[in-house]
């Protein structure tokens, strides 16, 4: 079925059955469903020939709607004021968007129509280029009907679109551009450089109001913290047998939500660490060794040790 843009009724309507439509953005065609139909993004999962893991792309339509959906940090809200509305998804964990694994990519649009009909629609809509995974973006009408017209339930005809970029995908909970489209990823890093990122590492090989302490003190240097737990290897030269394992430490931190983003440490692995998470302050305990001159210069890091807290009391 052939629809026109002003026919955004009818279009709600399929949505709401849990069809699936191919509509115009301000850069490219796209696949859109109800973002919270599972049934409907698996559709579009099978048509795309995509990876049911990787995060899907959807819509909203107000900054209240994306509240209601994702968990936002700081970081994701600096980057909405400056960026949305506009070619810009950002990575994140969602809310009310079980449908979807690997977190949820979301944006709003700068397009009139699109925004007409998410706040029509009144829930997030899929947003994903129309194409097979790996292979260009689709912009010509005709091109796309002949491929799809009897494989979704409306195509709103827009005509030949202008082969725009398609948007710049930024995961917020590890600060890593995941596509680099129409913002430069060079942009996005100049938003958020003066922003106050920690760094905190620490064993916690037993969990306990000590280190409660140390994470809280450690975010409250900055708006964004990353842990670092040590690798099994290195946790078992340091306990023994009793080391509790390194995904169930990191698990455990991930449960406080003091930290935006927790890592396993590999041995070596210093610089690799400071280049994915891009601190601006490393936060180290009573008891951990300085960090090295050179690294601090290099990095322009600012080092901030954390007194010892009297009498933990036990956590894990």
């Amino acid at each position: 079925m052939i629809v026109e843009k002003n026919e955004i009724k009818k279009l709600v309507y399929i949505l709401k059955k849990g069809g699936i439509i191919i509509y115009p953005t301000e850069t490219t065609y796209g696949f859109g469903a109800d973002a919270t139909n599972i049934r409907a993004i698996r559709r579009i999962q099978e048509k795309k020939k995509r990876n049911s893991k990787k995060p899907m792309l959807v819509i909203m339509s107000s900054n209240n709607m994306v509240k209601k959906y994702v968990k936002l940090n700081n970081i994701a809200r600096m980057l909405m004021n400056r960026f949305m509305p506009g070619p810009l998804t950002l990575v994140c964990d969602s809310k009310r968007l079980p449908a979807i694994k690997g977190g949820v990519g979301f944006r709003i649009s700068s397009d009139r129509f699109v925004q007409r009909l998410v706040k029509a629609f009144g829930k997030p809509i899929v947003s994903t280029s129309v194409n097979i995974s790996g292979e260009p973006s689709l912009y010509n009408f005709r091109r796309i009907r002949e491929m799809f017209e009897d494989k979704v339930d409306a195509i709103v005809n827009a005509g030949n679109l202008r082969k725009n970029r398609v948007s710049s995908v930024f995961d917020i909970r590890t600060l890593e551009t995941i596509r680099e489209g129409a913002v430069p990823e060079k942009e996005i890093l100049r938003v958020i450089k003066p922003f106050q990122r920690v760094l905190c590492g620490g064993c916690f090989n037993r969990l306990h109001n000590g280190h409660i302490y140390f994470l809280k003190k450690a975010r409250s240097y900055g708006g964004y913290l990353t842990v670092v737990v040590a690798d099994d290897s290195r946790n078992r030269k340091k306990y023994g047998i009793e080391a509790v394992p390194a995904a169930i430490r990191k698990n455990v931190i991930e449960k406080t939500d003091i930290a935006d983003n927790v890592l396993i440490g590999r041995k070596n692995d210093v610089f690799g660490v400071l280049k994915k998470t891009r601190p601006n302050i490393v936060a180290i305990g009573h008891d951990q060794n300085d960090i090295p001159k050179n690294i601090v210069k290099r990095y322009g890091l600012k080092v901030i040790r954390i007194e010892k807290m009297n009498k933990p009391k036990k956590f894990l």
